[in-house]
């Protein structure tokens, strides 16, 4: 029972025993669809992915405007929020 005062949440508790647990039974509980659905909340993927989405956007319209044609600005676009979602992570 928890003490006056003290929150059941920050009392510890003891490790349950679950043997050895291996990569793949870890692999096996993941799914992509709660990885996707958690990801905005990881601060640094949020600001990240933002950063990358509005120099996408710049990039691919800057392309656009200069008459690269619109599939040559999609490249760009793609390749631009790619590389800077993934090097601002």
């Amino acid at each position: 029972m928890a003490e006056a005062g003290v929150s059941r949440l920050s009392q510890p508790e003891a490790p349950r025993s679950t043997g050895s647990v291996s990569v793949l039974d870890v692999l096996r509980q993941m799914s992509f669809r709660d990885m996707l659905e958690h990801l905005p909340q990881i601060p640094c993927a949020r600001s990240s992915l933002l950063f990358g989405m509005s120099s996408a956007a710049s990039i691919g319209t800057i392309q656009l405007f200069a008459g690269r044609g619109v599939g040559r600005a999609v490249n760009w676009t793609v390749g631009t929020f790619l590389f800077v979602s993934v090097v601002g992570w």
